[in-house]
């Protein structure tokens, strides 16, 4: 498998949002298609957000840094475990400055993304 350069694409955008962005992750819990993400290491990071979500009613911020550790441990698709590296280490920052103010530029983004599909 060939190893997926990270870029600024719209999922890329979104997912970032869920990982640092409690009230987005909480609206777009709702309608979430996992089917729909493209990149295998997006749907794995996804599903860590809406499990955290389910569990603690926020969005994970650095504690999908835990997730990870646990998840990349004897894991042996290292193409995947080095696309969720690159994506997380890309969010570097995020995790203790989320945007809450541009919520309803990702919920229409979000929107967007979801009709295009």
């Amino acid at each position: 498998m060939e190893r997926i350069k990270m870029d600024s694409s719209r999922e890329r955008r979104i997912l970032a949002s869920l990982v640092s962005n409690t009230s987005f992750l909480s609206q777009a819990s709702r309608v979430w298609d996992n089917s729909l993400i493209t990149e295998s290491h997006y749907r794995i990071v996804s599903q860590w957000c809406l499990a955290y979500f389910d569990s603690y009613g926020k969005a994970p911020g650095e504690f999908v840094e835990v997730a990870y550790e646990s998840w990349a441990d004897g894991n042996q698709d290292e193409t995947t475990v080095q696309n969720v590296r690159d994506f997380l280490d890309s969010l570097e920052g995020v995790y203790e400055d989320p945007d809450e103010t541009n919520l309803p530029m990702l919920l229409d983004n979000l929107g967007e993304f979801l009709s295009k599909k």
